[in-house]
């Protein structure tokens, strides 16, 4: 008998939980199965060890738990590297949400700049 491709594919939610540790410039959190996709780490689900999550400049791999840690500044990009045979979130538009924006101070301005409708700027540049 044969079988479809898909049906040898495990597909999981993976979501990125990440906490700021106050004293330090750190931030910590889980990659885990959402096996209700609920969005949030439910008793019973389980850490994704081994999945690589990255602030931009550095790159962890989550423990046997699925936890990990890394450097973080005001302005910083937490990412999931979505590992193969695994689903992502998406919002409301069906976009895969595998990220989170740190920007304590609020998000920079945008400056739109002169000589053509793509051209744009943020505060910081």
């Amino acid at each position: 008998m044969r079988f479809s491709f898909l049906t040898f594919i495990f597909i999981l939610t993976i979501f990125l939980i990440s906490s700021l540790i106050a004293e330090s410039n750190y931030i910590q959190g889980i990659v885990f199965h959402d096996q209700n996709k609920n969005l949030q780490l439910d008793r019973g689900e389980k850490g994704i060890p081994g999945v690589l999550v990255s602030n931009q400049f550095d790159v962890v791999k989550t423990d046997e738990q699925g936890r990990y840690r890394l450097a973080i500044e005001d302005r910083s990009i937490i990412f999931v590297i979505k590992p193969a045979g695994y689903d992502l979130p998406v919002n409301s538009r069906n976009l895969p949400q595998f990220y989170y924006l740190h920007y304590p101070q609020g998000s920079p301005a945008l400056k739109i700049s002169g000589g053509g409708a793509n051209r744009f700027a943020t505060d910081g540049s």
